[in-house]
């Protein structure tokens, strides 16, 4: 009786370790820890890849004593600890095995469920042992556990976690191991929690089947190492090569969604263009371009001078990679030049402030995947023309030329007309302004007859023109260029300032012409 009292307490001191706050490291928390920057922006989607738990549960006779101690709070225990969205089921054998609960979600209900199913395996356990009584058959519990996994499409990692004294009865040899490397693209891993043995010769073989058929298998006869640090162990050398997939097949998508172009510039510049696609993290800063190549080029190129090492920032989306050299100098431009180039490029990723700090390129080498950041790529670039001569000199040259045709255009060439001016003509008589408004039109008359602009008592008739002087005289305004009619000016006088006399005078901004007939009577001319 003693000692019986003795053993439940030993057993309850072993569930009461279960406590998984002191538990050592987490696999998560380890990978955060040793892959600190590539965890910070691809840790969640470790975290949200399906992990399937399997309980597979020896309820063969030798195994009753620890259903209530050790099974059912272990796992109880354990289930506590999973987050909703994964899913856990229950495997029970003996002489032979069944799946006593289909794969469930992790949650309140279906926690209650899962322990359930494991109360009723026991209940089972004569039918288990049908044809094989008080038997222990490993092969067939393993055999199970891949069908399971085997017919689970959902899950993206499976553990499995026997309870079990690892005794094995089969006299003949098995292993699966042929089958477990057929399950492609399945992380998988199997620990166990070796419970007392009446036979060690059979456990030991037990043992030895398992480690043969399920690599990394491990055990311990303790259940607070189980699902602490052999099932964390497990989960971290999953989680690794797992974090390596999720890692290159994100920046592949990046580097996929980089769209690169090379182009020819007018001053011999060859550029390399990049954009990136909407969905690129921002953590990517741009893109450097390790090593450029020519692989073909126009006759008229003799050769192509490429930068060292150019980056292009995100922001600013394009560099120059390079410079053309022409095989033909002084030439003003070159027509259809062409060039095809490879070229080897990376992701740009923060660089860290000091060695301590979180490094993104340095966890990719730590995980041996930093040419993930990196690809190839063959390019080509055609431009209509070229400027052969030096680009400086060519802006100047093209600059002046627009420049003049501008003003060619403006001052000379296109008929301005008259509209908003009105000519103010003093009346000599009245000492009163009369204003016409001037035609629509670049020429018109002025004075008596039919006129355009007729001025009452007028005995002279002019030809008037509106002008805005010379192309290059920028200081010039726009002018009305008056010119007597010889036919029309008899006894006619036309002054401007202290000139008389004149044929011909211009009115400008603060500028007047007088017209004198007969002496006495004087028109002066302004523009309002």
């Amino acid at each position: 009786m003693k000692k019986n009292n003795i053993y439940r307490l030993v057993l309850l001191v072993l569930v009461s370790c279960l406590g998984l706050s002191a538990m050592a490291q987490t696999a998560m928390e380890r990978l955060k820890k040793d892959y600190p920057a590539v965890m910070e922006q691809y840790g969640k989607n470790l975290q949200d890849l399906k992990t399937h738990y399997i309980f597979v549960v020896d309820v063969s006779g030798t195994m009753d004593k620890y259903k209530d101690e050790v099974v059912i709070p272990g796992i109880k225990t354990f289930l506590e600890t999973l987050p909703k969205g994964d899913q856990a089921s229950i495997i029970a054998f003996g002489g032979r095995a069944e799946e006593s609960c289909t794969p469930l979600k992790i949650n309140a209900e279906n926690k209650k469920l899962l322990i359930a199913a494991l109360n009723e395996s026991y209940t089972r356990k004569a039918q288990l042992d049908a044809g094989a009584t008080g038997h222990t058959f490993l092969d067939v519990a393993a055999a199970k556990l891949l069908d399971v996994v085997e017919k689970d499409t959902v899950s993206d990692i499976c553990f499995a976690v026997f309870f079990s004294d690892l005794c094995d009865e089969r006299p003949s040899e098995w292993n699966y191991k042929e089958r477990v490397s057929k399950l492609e693209g399945r992380a998988f891993g199997v620990v166990a929690t070796a419970l007392s043995a009446v036979n060690e010769n059979q456990k030991q073989r037990g043992i030895r089947r398992m480690e043969n058929t399920f690599e990394g298998f491990s055990y311990s006869s303790n259940v607070k190492d189980v699902f602490g640090e052999k099932l964390e162990n497990f989960k971290y050398a999953i989680f690794v090569p797992e974090l390596k997939r999720i890692v290159v097949e994100e920046l592949g998508k990046v580097l996929e969604g980089l769209n690169l172009n090379v182009k020819l510039h007018l001053n011999k510049q060859v550029k390399l263009h990049a954009d990136f696609n909407k969905n690129t993290p921002a953590f990517i800063k741009g893109i450097s371009v390790d090593t450029v190549w020519l692989t073909d080029q126009s006759p008229a190129i003799s050769s192509v001078k490429f930068v060292a090492s150019p980056k292009i920032p995100r922001f600013k989306k394009s560099c120059r990679i390079g410079r053309l050299v022409f095989a033909e100098k002084g030439k003003l431009f070159h027509h259809e030049p062409y060039l095809s180039a490879g070229l080897i490029y990376h992701l740009d990723t923060p660089e860290p402030k000091t060695d301590k700090d979180p490094s993104f390129e340095r966890d990719l080498v730590n995980l041996d995947i930093v040419e993930a950041l990196s690809d190839e790529s063959f390019m080509d670039a055609k431009a209509v023309w070229v400027v052969g001569w030096p680009f400086g000199l060519f802006c100047v040259v093209a600059a002046a030329i627009i420049i003049y045709v501008i003003l060619l255009v403006v001052n000379t060439i296109v008929p301005h007309t008259a509209k908003k001016k009105k000519l103010a003509v003093k009346d000599p008589l009245t000492n009163n302004t009369q204003y016409h408004q001037l035609m629509a039109k670049r020429t018109f008359t002025i004075g008596n007859g039919n006129c355009d602009c007729k001025i009452p008592g007028a005995l002279f008739r002019i030809k008037a023109t509106y002008r805005n002087g010379s192309p290059l005289n920028l200081l010039w305004k726009r002018r009305l260029v008056l010119v007597l009619d010889s036919k029309q000016s008899n006894g006619v006088q036309m002054s401007q300032g202290s000139r008389n006399n004149l044929a011909k005078a211009s009115i400008r901004k603060g500028k007047k012409a007088t017209i004198t007939q007969n002496i006495a009577a004087r028109y002066e001319m302004t523009l309002s």
